[in-house]
């Protein structure tokens, strides 16, 4: 299946840190200006059914900042899946997933924990995610 939305953020607000399980996606900015943190699971054979007292090593894998004179950015279920948006302006942008199983699956929500270069990404809670 594929989904589709826009979405459209104050300046300074963001979208917690979240993943999109088994989807491969694209993200374009319509207007304003994004930053896009990405992470990427050390474990080639990540599964994001993790439980919630799991920690991950991640590496954060791309930082941009993006406005509507930027390409469009991807995810794939193995790269950059795990991300967040902050706005550094009014900002609104165009979000489309495709699902690589015929069964959606809910996102999961994670919190930070630095430990060098590389992220440990902990796991919080598994909710829908709200379109």
């Amino acid at each position: 299946f594929f989904s589709s939305v826009y979405f459209m953020l104050r300046r300074d607000t963001s979208f917690l840190l979240h993943d999109h399980p088994d989807m491969h996606g694209i993200m374009k900015v319509l207007f304003g200006t994004i930053r896009v943190n990405s992470y990427t699971p050390d474990d080639v054979n990540f599964a994001a059914n993790i439980s919630c007292k799991e920690t991950i090593q991640c590496t954060r894998t791309s930082a941009n900042v993006l406005s509507a004179d930027n390409r469009p950015i991807f995810l794939t279920p193995n790269k950059n899946n795990i991300h967040e948006v902050v706005a550094e302006t009014d900002a609104a942008f165009f979000d489309c997933f495709g699902a690589t199983l015929q069964k959606k699956k809910n996102c999961n929500f994670y919190r930070l924990k630095w430990k060098y270069k590389t992220m440990k990404i902990k796991s919080c809670q598994s909710l829908m995610c709200r379109k």
